[in-house]
């Protein structure tokens, strides 16, 4: 069908579109051109002026959809590209307008982010220059602690283990 169509329009509808423009062309065209450069012979004229028509699409939007979003999936055509192929160039505004709010609100939020950020960090250091850990640090304080009390365990365990031995 798609060809069938694609024959007409260059067979019917150029011929058409031809004879047309041979019957415009010298009644509107000429004399109009020729009356706004201030000229009165129209053979004095050296440039013509020719009507050109829109071309016809004969395509419908299942052919579209089927062509277009898988690019556009892909990340070949931006947002703006695939309305425009669909005819929706009175949305591209708006969806300009929206990611425009949208990047602002995100600058916004992440600014906020690094503010709270550096305060986090601020009183962090407040509370850090407070307390004092001992000249062996304090992770080694800990692990000597640590140390200690397995020593202790290892220690027990030899004697409970006499002890259940006598009462049994």
């Amino acid at each position: 069908m798609q060809q069938g169509l694609l024959a007409w329009k260059e067979s019917v509808i150029e011929e058409e579109r031809t004879h047309i423009n041979d019957i415009v062309q010298p009644q509107w065209f000429d004399r109009a051109f020729a009356s706004a450069l201030g000229i009165e012979d129209l053979y004095e004229l050296e440039v013509e002026m020719k009507l050109a028509f829109e071309d016809i699409a004969f395509e419908n939007l299942k052919d579209k959809a089927l062509a277009v979003l898988p690019l556009y999936e892909a990340g070949l055509l931006p947002d703006e590209k695939v309305l425009e192929i669909f005819g929706f160039d009175d949305v591209i505004d708006q969806l300009k307008a929206l990611k425009d709010e949208k990047q602002k609100a995100q600058a916004e939020l992440q600014q906020r982010m690094q503010e709270e950020n550096q305060k986090l960090q601020q009183q962090s250091q407040d509370l850090g220059q407070g307390i004092k850990y001992p000249a062996i640090g304090g992770r080694g304080l800990l692990t000597t602690i640590e140390k200690d009390e397995a020593r202790k365990t290892i220690q027990q365990e030899p004697q409970q283990t006499k002890q259940a031995k006598k009462n049994d």
